[in-house]
């Protein structure tokens, strides 16, 4: 819930500017919960890594949770 309100503030500041052009102000955010993700903190943010890469992938400006997909890709790096 904090990830996507930061997210959306982002946007919001954005917006605040639409006379410039181009998109606007967009946010991807990959989350990653102890213990669930990771036992310590390379390995959240590892999790956390591979779920940002997964929300720019489908279609940017999201936040994406930490799967189990995450997890072994984040192990194998």
């Amino acid at each position: 819930m904090v990830a996507e309100r930061v997210r959306s503030a982002i946007a919001a500041v954005g917006r605040q500017y639409e006379q410039l052009e181009g998109p606007g102000i967009t946010c991807s955010v990959g989350v990653a919960v102890h213990p669930f993700h990771g036992g310590d903190a390379d390995a959240l943010l590892r999790a956390a890594d591979h779920a940002c890469y997964r929300a720019k992938r489908k279609g940017r400006d999201r936040v994406e949770l930490a799967s189990g997909e995450d997890l072994r890709a984040a192990a194998a790096a």
